[in-house]
């Protein structure tokens, strides 16, 4: 699948639905996201990019372990993601 497959996949059919039950995917994916950040092995002061970071949750839990005195950066082909209401992160472009 190419680059421009998974843009159009996410803009048109996983992402929208990823956005309605955000919340159940969040708490779904959260013990998963706690075994990968803690084998990443990441500690306060270290720079984090959190490639094809959806809604963000993976992006926020990062940020909080390598607090402070570090930045979270999260990427993702999904503007929705960020563009939805009450997003919890401040993006930066």
């Amino acid at each position: 699948m190419t680059n421009a497959d998974q843009t159009a996949f996410w803009t048109d059919e996983a992402g929208p639905k990823w956005v309605r039950h955000q919340a159940a995917m969040d708490a779904l994916l959260a013990p998963v996201t706690k075994v990968v950040l803690t084998h990443a092995g990441l500690v306060p002061g270290m720079a984090v990019l959190d490639i094809g970071c959806g809604a963000g949750a993976s992006t926020r839990a990062a940020a909080a372990r390598v607090a402070p005195g570090a930045g979270c950066w999260g990427s993702t082909c999904r503007t929705r993601f960020w563009a939805r209401p009450g997003h919890k992160a401040r993006r930066n472009t």
